[in-house]
């Protein structure tokens, strides 16, 4: 998405989590981290080059197995976690509300 100056380019990572794995793990960390540890990178490699556009980086994990499964595999899963269950309806309107360009 493009509003002026800023983009919001957002990572979708579509896939099951019936199993506890560290690549799992691996990936949410990466969609609960990805603003805090890439975008301030990539904001001063354009500051550097003397580009004005803001870049802002989300990233999800679109899960094809049911939030029940999920929370009992993974003990819980925290609500920052950045999984959208693909069976909840109105889970695409999720991820555009969590979107920081959208508010």
């Amino acid at each position: 998405m493009v509003q002026g100056d800023r983009q919001q380019v957002v990572f979708l990572d579509p896939h099951g989590l019936a199993h506890d794995t560290d690549k799992d793990r691996e990936k949410q960390n990466l969609c609960k981290n990805i603003r805090k540890e890439y975008e301030p990178f990539i904001q001063n490699r354009l500051k550097d080059k003397g580009i004005p556009t803001e870049i802002l980086l989300d990233a999800y994990i679109i899960s094809v197995t049911d939030q029940k499964t999920v929370s009992e595999t993974f003990r819980g899963m925290p609500t920052k976690s950045h999984v959208i269950y693909q069976k909840n309806f109105g889970y695409i309107r999720e991820i555009f509300e969590g979107l920081p360009i959208v508010q």
